[in-house]
């Protein structure tokens, strides 16, 4: 059983590792990334959710929605959970590594995906192609569709988790050889 992170110790991490992060090339920050996200999936900070992009609490969602000039990754520092897809996810994760973010920026909505996907690209972590990606593979689209359990709601977690340690192996590259083992045959 892995142990029990609290938010803080979660966030002092964070921050603690965020000089190297700081440093590292795009692929290197990409595989970071995917490592928070396995990080916030096993302290159950993260659920993985289909059909949305990022669900939050609605204390958080109400910062969201007044679309103030609150920093978002002072907000998402406040969220204990949240429920996300694959581009959700790693939104959260490089908001909390890189900031740069006012809560206005969302236009009052935390599923905004096409602010999520310029966040991401404009940071250098994941090209639009990229997130375009992971989406595909983790809602099923595509050649990642297929009939059997994979495709359901209950196996989202596992989706994630595949292809968050899919894009650690390959050290951060997100292209479809990435996920070919994640197609049906």
């Amino acid at each position: 059983m892995k142990k029990s992170l609290s938010l803080r110790k979660i966030h002092a991490y964070i921050k603690k590792t965020n000089v190297v992060f700081k440093k590292m090339s795009g692929a290197r920050k990409r595989a970071q990334i995917a490592k928070d996200v396995l990080m916030q999936l096993d302290q159950k900070r993260i659920k993985p959710l289909t059909g949305r992009y990022l669900e939050v609490p609605s204390r958080i969602e109400d910062a969201i929605y007044s679309r103030s000039q609150e920093d978002m990754q002072e907000v998402f520092a406040k969220m204990e959970t949240c429920a996300a897809c694959a581009i959700g996810a790693v939104f959260v994760a490089a908001v909390e590594r890189l900031d740069n973010l006012p809560t206005s920026a969302l236009h009052g909505s935390s599923s905004d995906d096409a602010t999520m996907r310029m966040y991401l690209q404009r940071e250098g972590v994941f090209t639009a192609p990229q997130s375009t990606l992971l989406e595909k593979v983790f809602e099923g689209y595509g050649v990642y569709a297929n009939q059997d359990k994979w495709n359901t709601r209950d196996y989202a977690d596992t989706r994630m988790r595949a292809i968050m340690n899919a894009v650690i192996k390959a050290r951060g590259v997100v292209r479809a050889a990435t996920f070919k083992h994640l197609v049906q045959r």
